[in-house]
């Protein structure tokens, strides 16, 4: 009686947020200004995650996750077309793409999101507050058992890299690859109560415009043309050893 008491009695956890991944470039020029096509592959989240960190990520982040990288999906897109050139897609996977679309396209961007996330100093906080929690906590003393109704706090470290490549869009080789750090970030004394959510987002959104800010300078036209012209000899050169029938 007195636990259904206690949990009548306790407050109602916050609503999770809801992320804002947004990017806006800046100076874009005329689209197709630049002749390049680029296919735009949504991009794959690897965990590295162990543990009970693996647990939460599979549990209370993978939505933050999904919305991260389709978010980034759609901001390439709009990336590539600001800075002039033609797009493609965007696929949600290479295998997606059918011939005609990769035979179409100069290169293919295909980034690689790649996280760990980390706990440090976790704890269980008992819910003392309150008449009837007092007498669970007294209770849960006097047993020598956990307590009846808790919060977890702690540390959760979230580092990785953000890994993007262009490729030859036939073959599929890599022509190109640039690594973007997204640091190492600590959000300390999470709550469950709370929500991790509600600490990892705002983070999770730093993180998002960080990338594709450092994107933007990596799509420099001059230099995308020299990969373009790399991609179109390594094409023909996987055209010439196909054998025909």
């Amino acid at each position: 009686i007195l636990s259904a008491c206690a949990a009548a009695t306790r407050p109602p956890a916050a609503p999770a947020p809801v992320a804002t991944f947004d990017f806006t470039p800046q100076g874009c020029v005329t689209p197709g200004v630049n002749k390049l096509i680029f296919a735009i592959v949504a991009p794959a989240w690897q965990n590295k995650s162990t543990g009970n960190a693996a647990k939460v990520t599979e549990g209370e982040i993978i939505p933050l996750q999904a919305r991260f990288t389709q978010a980034l999906r759609d901001d390439f897109l709009e990336l590539v077309n600001c800075r002039g050139f033609v797009t493609k897609g965007p696929f949600n996977a290479f295998d997606d793409m059918v011939f005609p679309d990769r035979d179409g396209s100069n290169l293919l961007l295909e980034p690689i999101v790649e996280a760990s996330v980390q706990y440090t100093d976790v704890q269980k906080v008992a819910f003392c507050k309150g008449g009837f929690r007092a007498i669970l906590c007294t209770a849960d003393a006097l047993s020598n058992s956990a307590p009846t109704e808790f919060s977890v706090n702690g540390t959760l470290v979230l580092s990785g890299r953000v890994t993007l490549s262009l490729k030859e869009p036939v073959t599929h080789s890599r022509m190109w690859t640039k690594s973007i750090d997204i640091g190492t970030t600590s959000v300390p004394d999470f709550r469950k109560d709370a929500g991790l959510l509600n600490a990892l987002t705002p983070k999770m959104e730093e993180i998002y415009r960080a990338v594709l800010t450092v994107s933007d300078r990596y799509l420099d036209p001059a230099e995308m043309k020299l990969v373009s012209a790399q991609a179109a000899d390594v094409k023909k050169r996987g055209a010439i050893t196909v054998p025909r029938f």
